[in-house]
């Protein structure tokens, strides 16, 4: 199949677009989605350099393959940043039962370990490997991408709702300590009076 320029245009411009979006996070993150654009640069002039068909073919897909590998890249980014999120999460309510509130919290769970290994499968191979794969892989990771985001709005709406769970088992913790220590001193009084 042959690459033409407005798909490289097309790809180029979803990369850039995830780019701005995550300049936020931290401007180093993004210096290796970045670089694959600049790849894609290079590759483009030099497809116009070049008169061979076959040769210019090839600059062209080379050049897809960058940009579908920064899409990776980014989305890697963004994929991490939720699993950050619904670990920060866990960590906040951790004494507190979730389900009842957050009734999807198992599957966001088991969303967020099918995400690890996803990221973690990619790691784990060469790089030539991990760089042809990324370029194959950009489309799924775009899809985890939006599936992690999905699942963690519902996080986030229950924070206001736990906090008060976590503020109510604090205050009948007291209550209770309160309670105890209040039978322990009548018991030991009781005691001393007879």
């Amino acid at each position: 199949m042959t690459t033409t320029l407005s798909e490289i245009s097309e790809l180029f411009d979803s990369a850039e677009k995830k780019i701005k979006l995550f300049e936020h996070l931290d401007d180093g993150l993004l210096f290796s989605a970045v670089n694959q654009l600049r790849y894609v640069s290079f590759h483009i002039l030099r497809y116009h350099e070049i008169t061979d068909n076959d040769q210019k073919n090839e600059e062209l897909r080379k050049a897809k393959n960058h940009c579908q590998r920064a899409i990776y890249d980014i989305m890697e980014i963004g994929l991490v940043h939720y699993l950050e999120q619904i670990r920060d999460f866990e960590q906040d309510y951790r004494t507190v039962v979730i389900a009842d509130i957050v009734p999807t919290y198992l599957e966001i769970n088991a969303m967020a370990k099918e995400v690890t290994m996803f990221l973690s499968n990619n790691t784990r191979k060469s790089l030539a490997e991990r760089c042809d794969d990324r370029g194959d892989n950009y489309q799924e990771s775009i899809r985890r991408f939006h599936e992690l985001h999905d699942a963690t709005e519902p996080l986030n709406s229950a924070r206001s709702e736990l906090n008060k769970r976590m503020k109510n088992q604090k205050m009948t913790l007291i209550i209770s300590i309160f309670a105890a220590a209040l039978t322990l001193a009548g018991v030991i009084i009781a005691l001393l009076k007879s």
